[in-house]
């Protein structure tokens, strides 16, 4: 299994790293690269920014790799509520149909079997409080003169409080779950989404979350993995810059492809090393949610 990692580790490296001899972006088409917009668009800076406010529904699957924990662990549901600063610009300079989204938010989320029903005996139960920190970038098309469709992919560092409830569990099992359980745990979380916007004070939701969840922060195997799945998030950047100089319309869809692809497959990665390729092989506590949710604009 640690050799089909790191074989996939490679494999994403070298699909990133083949960008490098990428010619740079020119202004040639009035393109503007999501490089160069990035930082302006995110410290909003002589850009007009607009806050809303989203209420989001999800149902949630945890799992600790099952190398590290054999037990299985209910179905949640979970509720959140996000307050949201965004930015839309146009991409190119001679039309307003191409978009470029930015928004970064702070969220409170409760994770709880009682929002979704489906303890099956024997099964640990857990659920969770969260406070959330994230940004989500993305590129869509305008539908209307105050409606788009946005596909986005984003990240949050969190903080919650996981708390597994009692089961019939041998006393081994128990052990393990006392390094995830009622205490405070750092973790990220990477969101492949998309946002349809039909009225300019409402739009509609959905995605998929990926939420990790750290038994204890090991701050410089940590900070190593994260450089390098920074380096290739850069680099996947070049070929969707690239993209959208020759064929601008399809540029949101392979961008939204590309850059969640790449966020999975390292969270995959992490599943049994949670700070892959560092560290010792500490699984951490994961969710795969499915969310749909309402934002209301101001």
């Amino acid at each position: 299994m640690k050799s089909i990692n790191y074989s996939l580790w490679i494999f994403l490296t070298v699909i990133a790293f083949g960008t490098m001899a990428a010619d740079d972006i020119t202004d040639e088409t009035g393109f503007q690269s999501f490089g160069d917009n990035y930082f302006e668009s995110n410290l909003l800076f002589g850009i007009e920014s607009q806050e809303s406010i989203s209420l989001i529904y999800g149902i949630a699957d945890p799992m600790i790799h099952k190398d590290a924990f054999k037990s299985d662990i209910s179905r949640t549901g979970s509720f959140e509520l996000r307050f949201n600063k965004s930015v839309i610009s146009d991409m190119i300079s001679d039309t307003t149909s191409l978009k470029e989204y930015s928004s970064h938010y702070l969220a409170l989320g409760n994770m709880s079997t009682v929002f979704y029903d489906d303890k099956i005996d024997d099964n640990l139960e857990v659920s969770s409080w969260k406070f959330s920190i994230g940004d989500d970038e993305g590129y869509g098309y305008a539908l209307g003169e105050n409606s788009n469709i946005f596909l986005y992919n984003g990240s949050t560092m969190h903080w919650s409080k996981p708390d597994f409830k009692d089961a019939p569990l041998a006393e081994e099992v128990l052990e393990k779950i006392k390094v995830y359980d009622d205490d405070i745990r750092f973790g990220r979380e990477f969101e492949a989404g998309l946002i349809i916007q039909p009225f300019e004070f409402l739009s509609v939701n959905t995605a998929y979350t990926r939420t990790t969840v750290y038994p204890r922060t090991m701050f410089w195997y940590m900070s190593g993995s994260d450089l390098l799945q920074f380096m290739g998030e850069v680099l996947v950047d070049k070929i969707n810059d690239k993209i959208f100089k020759k064929f601008p319309y399809a540029g949101p869809i392979t961008h939204f492809i590309l850059r969640n692809a790449y966020s999975y497959g390292f969270s995959k990665l992490r599943e049994k090393q949670m700070h892959f390729p560092f560290g010792p092989d500490t699984a951490p506590l994961i969710y795969d949610q499915y969310r749909i949710g309402l934002t209301f604009h101001f």
